[in-house]
């Protein structure tokens, strides 16, 4: 039995996440939020790139399946479908473009 912390939430030690509250901030992305921030809809959805997840539906059911485990991995509230799609719908995408190539080159900014 694992009695560290999970792998997961390991690599998610790897995003500055003082550096992505300012984006979030610079954005607005958490503007008019309850439940679901910025920062749970970024570790979702790394979750599902990291696990090769067809879909939304499919990321739902995987993360539902660990459901006691999601607090340990970094993501405070149990995403559905439909939280997913929306927030994937509305927020700006640039909250989680990568900081040094959004311009395409490194080091450019273009905000």
């Amino acid at each position: 039995m694992n009695h560290g912390r999970p792998v997961f939430s390991q690599i998610m030690d790897f995003v500055p996440h003082p550096e992505f509250q300012r984006c979030v901030n610079r954005y607005r992305g958490d503007c008019k939020v309850k439940d679901f921030s910025c920062y749970d809809q970024f570790g979702s959805m790394t979750f599902g790139q990291l696990t090769h997840r067809a879909s939304l539906r499919d990321l739902v059911t995987c993360l539902g399946a660990r459901a006691d485990a999601l607090y340990h991995m970094g993501i405070r509230t149990r995403p559905t479908r439909n939280n997913l799609a929306n927030a994937n719908a509305q927020r700006d995408w640039r909250i989680t473009a990568p900081r040094g190539s959004v311009g395409g080159r490194p080091g450019v900014r273009r905000d």
